[in-house]
Parts: C-alpha cells; sequence; structure tokens
C-alpha cells in the first residue's frame, strides 16, 4: 500500500477497501514485526478484534484450553518474517558486548526457537538457554566435583544446533550476511527495534508469562563452577522475555494448529519487490511525487520487466483465463487489472500476473 499515514486505523482502512475489490480472503500472511501493520491483519483477516486477543487465542489453543474449531481457529494465521525477527535480535544490546562465536550460538538458539512447533521442545531450549545465560561459572561443581547444571545446558544447546539447524543453515547465514552489510541502516534499525519493543509494553499475554515462569525456575540452578562460562550474559534475559509476547507469530508453534504452513515464514518475494521498486522505479523520480506520477513509471518498469521475460512468458489469451482476471481500483480514475500469465504459452498453472492499465 501507499500512504503517508502508517497507523493502525490507516492500514486497517485500506486492507478493508482491498477486500472489497472481490480480492480472496489470505489464509496465511507474513510481513515484518510493525504492530500497527500486524493490529491492521489481524483486524481484517481474522475474527478478532486486536493483536492482543489474537494473541491470547493463539496461547488457549495450544494449551488446549480452546478447542480447534472454526469458531475460535483464526481465519488468517499471522505470521512474522524470520528474517526481519532475526535481524531485530541481531541489534539486542547485550549481543553487542560478546564475542562474535558466543552472539552466534545465542542466535542460533533463537533459530532453533524459530523453528520449534512443539511447546514442550520450546521450554527445553528456553530453560537451557536461561540457565547458561545466568550461571557465570560453568564446568565442573567445586564443592562436588560434578559437572554442573551449567555445563549440561550449554552441551545440549550446541547438540541441539549440530543436530536440528542443518536445514535452516543457509537462510540463516544469509539473513547474518545481510545485517553484517547493512551498516548504513544500524541507526534506522535500532531506531525501528526500540519503537516496536515500547509498543509490546502495552501487551500482556500468557507467553511472558510463560517465560518469566521458566526464567524464575532456571534461577534454581545458579552454582559455583571450576570453569569460566564466556556466555554469561543475564542483560539478555529482558529481551528474551519481551520478544516471547509475540511467540505464535514469530515461531512455528502454530502451525500445527492451522495445519499448514512453512517452517519458517518469508515475505523475502515481497522485499524483492519493493527493493526493484525503490532501485529502479524512484531511480527517476523527483520525490515527494504523486500517485498518477508514481504508477506512470512503476507500469513503465513492469512493462520493460514483461518485455525482458517475453521468451519464456506471455500473456494468456484463454478464454478461460478471462476468469481469472483480478479488477485493482486505486481511485475513480486509476483502475488495472492482473491478467495471468502462462509458462510458454501452455495451459500450465499461472505462474505470475501482468498488470494491465485500463486507463
Amino acid at each position: 500500500m501507499l500512504s503517508e499515514r502508517h497507523t493502525n486505523k490507516a492500514i486497517a482502512n485500506w486492507l478493508a477497501r482491498w477486500l472489497n475489490n472481490d480480492v480472496p480472503q489470505p489464509t496465511e500472511c507474513v510481513c515484518d514485526q510493525s504492530l500497527a501493520l500486524l493490529s491492521a491483519i489481524v483486524q481484517s483477516f481474522t475474527q478478532y478484534s486486536s493483536l492482543r486477543e489474537y494473541v491470547n487465542v493463539c496461547a488457549n489453543l495450544v494449551r488446549g484450553e480452546l478447542p480447534i474449531t472454526s469458531q475460535w481457529l483464526p481465519k488468517c494465521f499471522v505470521r512474522v518474517d524470520v528474517a526481519h525477527f532475526i535481524k531485530l535480535a541481531c541489534k539486542w544490546i547485550p549481543l553487542k558486548t560478546v564475542q562474535k562465536r558466543v552472539k552466534e550460538i545465542i542466535l542460533r538458539t533463537i533459530g532453533l526457537l524459530i523453528k520449534c512447533q512443539s511447546f514442550s521442545d520450546m521450554h527445553s531450549l528456553l530453560s537451557s538457554l536461561f540457565i547458561v545465560l545466568i550461571n557465570e561459572t560453568d564446568g565442573n561443581d567445586k564443592e562436588t566435583g560434578i559437572e554442573t547444571i551449567c555445563e549440561k545446558h550449554k552441551k545440549y544447546l550446541i547438540h541441539a544446533m549440530s543436530t536440528g539447524f542443518v536445514d535452516f543453515e543457509d537462510q540463516f547465514n544469509e539473513i547474518i550476511a545481510m545485517v553484517e552489510n547493512e551498516e548504513e541502516l544500524q541507526e534506522l534499525i535500532q531506531g525501528e527495534y526500540d519503537q516496536q519493543l515500547d509498543g509490546l509494553d502495552n501487551i500482556i499475554n500468557p507467553f511472558q508469562s510463560w517465560a518469566e515462569d521458566i526464567f524464575i525456575k532456571s534461577i534454581s540452578s545458579i552454582q559455583e563452577g571450576t570453569g569460566f562460562n564466556a556466555m554469561y550474559l543475564p542483560t539478555l534475559v529482558p529481551n528474551l522475555i519481551k520478544c516471547m509476547k509475540l511467540l505464535p507469530l514469530w515461531s512455528g508453534l502454530m502451525i500445527p494448529i492451522f495445519g499448514f504452513g512453512d517452517e519458517t515464514a518469508s515475505s523475502s518475494a515481497v522485499e524483492s519487490t519493493f527493493r526493484k521498486i525503490k532501485n529502479i522505479t524512484f531511480k527517476n523520480i523527483a520525490l515527494p511525487t504523486n500517485i498518477e506520477h508514481f504508477i506512470e513509471h512503476h507500469s513503465a518498469s513492469l512493462k520493460g520487466t514483461s518485455l525482458l521475460r517475453s521468451s519464456h512468458y506471455t500473456p494468456t489469451s484463454n478464454a478461460n483465463d478471462l476468469e481469472k482476471v483480478i479488477p485493482v481500483s486505486t481511485d475513480d480514475s486509476i483502475n488495472f487489472f492482473l491478467l495471468p500469465i502462462h509458462h510458454n504459452n501452455s495451459d500450465e498453472p499461472i505462474d505470475a500476473f501482468l498488470v494491465v492499465s485500463s486507463t
């Protein structure tokens, strides 16, 4: 959407108008961790009136306090983009004070939490992480000579990463590489992260209480060991507890409940499109601009892209596909249609849609 305002009400109003154009209501929606956007998506695509209500219902469904029926199950699976969440986690201030290897282990543990689809597995990972973060020493107990609890849980985390991180390795490394290459955006990302944390302060839900209970129990594991724990970082605990407020959105916890969804949610295709708009469409446009000027340049950009791919993709003219044309109205004077495109002029499933102006 294009808007000079990105408030909850403005976004929800735009999404409602979009749905009024006979667009099928999505069953899954992936976006970044903008509280305004998440709240608007919940209000527009689900039967719940607020993000807080959506999260509370998810908690009740996970704990079995509500039946998984159409009455209670949200009509849309709302998820946070995995890359955006990990980028925000990379900006946690306590992580800036530790060695790179320690930071990597902590972030990989968060990656395992993202992949988790079991509440019990998530409990084990989070408990182990808390124990490792709050124990200043590891190795063997000074009094008994027995391996400390911290040492056991550190080994558990390392083993979990070596066995359960293989299929997520490449994607995780790409995300971390992107973060390291975005030095010029550090202040912007940190400011965005701080604003989102401020917004989360107003959200109280069972997932935060659940994480706090795990942390309180982990305090009893503190021991005096013979070794120095390089992962000792108690200042990170508040960040972990706070991010748990949106646990069903950034993790795979709700996948078994909904019965569908990829292990990690990604909006990379949309991000790529916006990157093209920023670097190609806006390249020769003086800002600020108006919507008509933007659409004119964007249509020309789409046309150029279509011509470059014309050897493989051509607009279909099948009569059956006319029924699949999706109208998109921006105002009373500008209208567009999404015209189906087939691969190699065959009757294979539709690969993409071509934007065609009716003006």
